[in-house]
């Protein structure tokens, strides 16, 4: 089963839902897709009410500990069936981050005016992949690097702007100047998904990783910007 479509039905039905598809060796039978933890009831009860889709029996609950090999460490799947379609889905969420996530204030004088953090898309192609991001007080993304990745030389890391082709517009450069609050929900997509970021062919799997993880950082970040900001206290 392809998972693109019901990937594309559930966009369409959960408002800011970030979904993707989690390959497995029996895809074909059972289809897995990454779920936020923010979202899992909205997507569940889209999957169970929606017409045409049905997945009405919960069938199984289980956990998955990829420590020491990944953080965030832990999984939890979803194990749903539609009778009406005589399908299998396994829903996938992430459970938090093992690790410190280091974040920094920039300063102009005494006045906060930009943040530097760190974040991990968890579902990379090859793996996690270490992101640092710049966000402006204005909530603008002043940029974003990738430090730590093992996707495949000449096909996927052109993530990292050293090995991207692409001198003069590097990959990495999209979400440079990015208003949170001026891009819709919708558009933290490659453009195949219907969003507004460009791709290699053949290699989409890490950019939508990255665009994912991006995306729920910033929006962290804007939604305790006047902690974050504070001129006292807080991060450095």
């Amino acid at each position: 089963m392809d998972p693109q479509p019901l990937i594309d039905q559930l966009t369409a039905l959960v408002p800011g839902v970030q979904l993707s598809a989690s390959p497995s060796a029996d895809t074909d039978v059972t289809p897995a897709l990454w779920v936020s933890a923010a979202h899992i009831v909205p997507v569940c009860l889209a999957l169970r009410d929606t017409p045409g889709l049905e997945f009405l029996a919960f069938s199984n609950l289980t956990a998955v500990d990829h420590h020491p090999k990944r953080a965030p460490r832990f999984d939890v799947v979803y194990h749903i069936v539609s009778p009406h379609r005589r399908t299998r889905l396994r829903l996938k969420v992430q459970l938090g981050l093992d690790e410190p996530s280091t974040l920094y204030r920039a300063r102009q004088g005494q006045q906060p005016v930009a943040l530097l953090f760190e974040a991990v898309a968890p579902d990379g192609y090859a793996g996690k992949v270490r992101l640092l991001i710049a966000l402006r007080a204005d909530g603008t993304v002043a940029g974003v690097r990738v430090t730590q990745h093992k996707e495949t030389p000449g096909l996927g890391d052109y993530v990292e702007p050293k090995k991207d082709k692409d001198k003069a517009h590097p990959w990495i450069g999209q979400f440079q100047n990015l208003s949170f609050t001026q891009t819709a929900d919708k558009e933290w997509k490659v453009k195949k998904d219907g969003g507004r970021f460009d791709y290699h062919a053949g290699a989409t799997v890490t950019p939508r990783a990255i665009i994912k993880a991006v995306y729920k950082a910033v929006k962290w970040a804007n939604a305790n910007r006047d902690q974050l900001f504070a001129q006292t206290g807080g991060a450095r």
